[in-house]
């Protein structure tokens, strides 16, 4: 009956971290389309640009309707911020169900 049990909450640990990392998943698509619906109503945008791991400078984008687009299995699409809200609602929907 001890195996059994720690079998059990050793796959419930395994079920609980996955729920997180969807929860998380879900937070980021809902960060990023709330930036991508921001960045049509200007030209521009003021940004902190990384360079290596820990330091930043100020830049700023140009042309911010346009964004490369990850479709899956390494394929990338250059799409405007619209398109872009469509493909992230629709993996929201997917995880969410």
């Amino acid at each position: 009956m001890d195996k059994l049990r720690k079998k059990q909450l050793e796959a419930i640990q395994v079920v609980e971290e996955r729920i997180k990392q969807w929860i998380d998943f879900e937070r980021d698509y809902e960060v990023l389309l709330e930036r991508l619906n921001s960045l049509p109503k200007k030209l521009s945008a003021n940004i902190m640009v990384p360079i290596g791991k820990v330091a930043y400078i100020p830049g700023q984008l140009y042309r911010t309707n346009e964004v490369l687009a990850f479709l899956g299995d390494n394929w990338f699409a250059e799409r405007t911020t619209y398109q872009v809200c469509y493909i992230v609602e629709h993996r929201l929907q997917g995880i969410t169900c």
